[in-house]
């Protein structure tokens, strides 16, 4: 609460015109009973301050001083605080009543502050209220604010972006003066004054966009601001060529009258992009693939060395008071340069030029500054990968290649062929383990000035002709032999001298029979051939002796055992062992089943038919009649499960006195 105090009669209605000069002795409040300052200020304004020394626990947890006046709250200061560093929001209330006031010089010269939110329930913010922050760089005001008071944010020169309150009636003296970061500013259509200097010396400031109609406004309103220009909406009232000092314009609807371009560019160099429009701007958003980029808020936007992760689309949102117009998508393509390489003669040379981008883009090689065409060792000349085959000294230059995209090319960095003509060996001889009588293959692959001359060896000692014309020589065993193990080796000879190869050891062995697939179990008729196989991997030769029920079978001694037909005595266990020089092995046991046919016997006892089923145990039958063999009506007359003992007899109890009676017997 403030109470004037008599000097001259001249008065500042409790909002002192300039610093706190001298501060006398503590008097009592009356509101809260606690003890406050009285303050004396130089010049011709004074005035008592109460600022409430006793603060509450809801205030002191915050870090912030206030006063209760009236069943509201006024924020009259703050006390450096951990919570309040940085980002501070102002409590809508306070131990249950309304925050309605920032006090005077509640904030001021507080450099801990980087962003200030005000709630909807402040409605005035006194003089010097946020005044030299000089740390603050964004307020965010509440639509409670009807009143800005002088000096209120002067002197915060880091302060880039300030919203305003949709019902803001008065802008202070001063209010924003010094505010040197300040580009862009929108005023509400509810402000009605806006009193002298208000954003006087900000000097960034180029645009001041106004929402309503033209408000009273003192003439040094804009003064030292040298490139700001006020803009109004069409169908608002009371402008003029000026205000405050500064040109007016009316705005109309954003166009885009020079979109941003592709771009095409090398890593590590800049990308710039930008945009013109055809009318004054609020603010720019530039996107990347959609999503906005942190900062980029200006009419440019460029990346001082690009990388493959900044390929992509690029475009801009522009804002101002009428509303807002999207660009359309530039493109930007990052390309990395081939890198040079030494290949030894023979070898192939591959080049690479890596594009990262979403435009579709072609390709063409040069070598040393002439277009390279697919043929001969040569392709790849028009695709990003560029392969020289079987190279020579003559292949040994400058290679680059040109990325073009739909509006424009690019020259790659040059990457340098070195051509080395002394002797190397790509690819070894390697050693290998095989069986007698198989057949053998030494390989080695090798680089050079041609003519290469390859020379192999067995134990130091030649074997085999001199062979050339190629860089890959090969040297073939067949029948490989015990007295063929030994160490393989080649010597390579070209005009630059000659080379040897490591060993490459070759170890001949007998490998022992071992069965691969045992010989499988089955089910034959009677009278049906059947046979048995298996597969056996092992050094040859081999040799086999079938068995049944673990006796050699005579004249069984082949991969497979034949029966030409099944009988009875023939079901049982078959096995097989093979045999080399290295050893043998057994197989597991292949069971034969025989499937013996039913049989029945009739004869006649008592007139009665007496049957007599042979049949094998241990099986289901079903015995059957009919008196028609034309017809196929049988009729079942008995059912044996699991039969246990061969003939079985059985009357048939109905069959006397038939004139003609069928019998038949089926094994299940």
């Amino acid at each position: 609460m403030t109470n004037d105090a008599k000097c001259d009669g001249q008065h500042w209605g409790g909002h002192p015109a300039f610093p706190i000069e001298a501060a006398g002795p503590a008097v009592e409040c009356p509101n809260c009973r606690g003890q406050h300052l009285f303050a004396t200020f130089p010049g011709k304004f004074c005035a008592f301050i109460f600022v409430c020394l006793i603060t509450l626990s809801a205030g002191a947890q915050s870090g912030l001083l206030f006063i209760t006046n009236n069943g509201s709250i006024t924020i009259t200061g703050c006390s450096y605080n951990p919570v309040l560093s940085g980002l501070v929001t102002i409590p809508d209330a306070i131990n249950s009543l309304p925050v309605t006031t920032i006090g005077v010089n509640a904030f001021s010269g507080q450099s801990f502050i980087t962003a200030i939110t005000i709630p909807d329930s402040v409605t005035n913010i006194q003089y010097s209220a946020f005044a030299q922050c000089g740390a603050l760089t964004n307020v965010v005001m509440g639509n409670g604010v009807t009143s800005i008071g002088q000096l209120a944010f002067s002197f915060c020169g880091k302060m880039t972006s300030i919203t305003l309150g949709t019902n803001v009636i008065s802008i202070g003296a001063s209010a924003f003066e010094y505010c040197t970061s300040l580009t862009s500013v929108t005023i509400p259509a509810s402000v009605t004054n806006i009193w002298g200097s208000a954003f006087e010396d900000c000097t960034d400031l180029t645009g001041a966009y106004f929402l309503g109609n033209a408000p009273t406004a003192g003439s040094a309103l804009f003064a030292y601001c040298s490139n700001t220009t006020a803009y109004y909406l069409p169908g608002t009232t009371g402008w003029v060529a000026t205000l405050g000092g500064s040109p007016t314009e009316v705005v109309g609807p954003l166009l885009i009258t020079m979109q941003p371009t592709n771009l095409l560019v090398l890593a590590g160099i800049s990308a710039d992009f930008g945009v013109s429009l055809n009318s004054a701007y609020f603010v720019y958003q530039w996107q990347f693939n959609g999503t906005n980029i942190l900062n980029a808020t200006k009419a440019t936007y460029a990346i001082p060395s690009v990388t493959t992760n900044n390929a992509g689309f690029f475009s801009v949102i522009a804002t101002n008071s009428a509303g807002s117009v999207t660009s359309s998508n530039a493109a930007l393509n990052v390309v990395l340069s081939p890198q040079s390489r030494t290949n030894y003669a023979t070898s192939t040379a591959i080049f690479n030029v890596a594009a990262f981008g979403p435009e579709a883009l072609n390709y063409q090689w040069q070598k040393n500054g002439a277009k390279l065409a697919n043929g001969g060792n040569i392709s790849g000349a028009t695709n990003g990968t560029l392969m020289i085959s079987n190279i020579t000294d003559a292949d040994a230059a400058i290679y680059s290649a040109v990325v073009i995209d739909a509006d424009s090319e690019l020259a790659t960095s040059n990457a340098t062929l070195t051509v080395n003509d002394s002797l190397f060996i790509a690819t070894q001889p390697l050693s290998q383990t095989a069986g007698v009588g198989s057949n053998v293959t030494f390989s080695a692959t090798a680089y050079g000035s041609q003519p290469l001359v390859f020379q192999w060896f067995l134990n130091n000692s030649p074997v085999g002709p001199p062979t050339s014309g190629t860089n890959v020589s090969f040297y073939i065993l067949t029948n490989v032999q015990t007295n063929e193990s030994g160490n393989y080796r080649v010597q390579l000879f070209n005009g630059q001298g000659s080379l040897m190869s490591s060993n490459a050891v070759l170890t001949v062995i007998v490998f022992p029979p071992s069965i691969t697939v045992q010989p499988q179990s089955q089910s034959f008729l009677q009278g049906s051939s059947a046979s048995f196989t298996l597969s056996v991997s092992g050094t040859p030769p081999l040799q086999y002796q079938w068995l049944f029920n673990g006796t050699d079978i005579s004249g069984e001694t082949n991969a497979s055992c034949i029966i030409p037909a099944v009988f009875a005595g023939n079901a049982g266990n078959y096995s097989v062992v093979v045999t080399n020089s290295a050893g043998s092995v057994t197989s597991s046991n292949a069971v034969l089943s025989v499937i013996v046919p039913p049989e029945l016997g009739l004869q006649f006892l008592a007139n009665y038919p007496l049957l007599n089923l042979n049949g094998m145990p241990g099986n289901n039958f079903l015995v059957q009649y009919s008196t028609n063999l034309a017809g196929t009506n049988w009729i079942t007359l008995l059912l044996l499960t699991n039969l246990q003992t061969s003939p079985y007899e059985f009357l048939d109890p109905a069959g006397n006195d038939q004139p003609a009676r069928f019998y038949r017997a089926v094994m299940q």
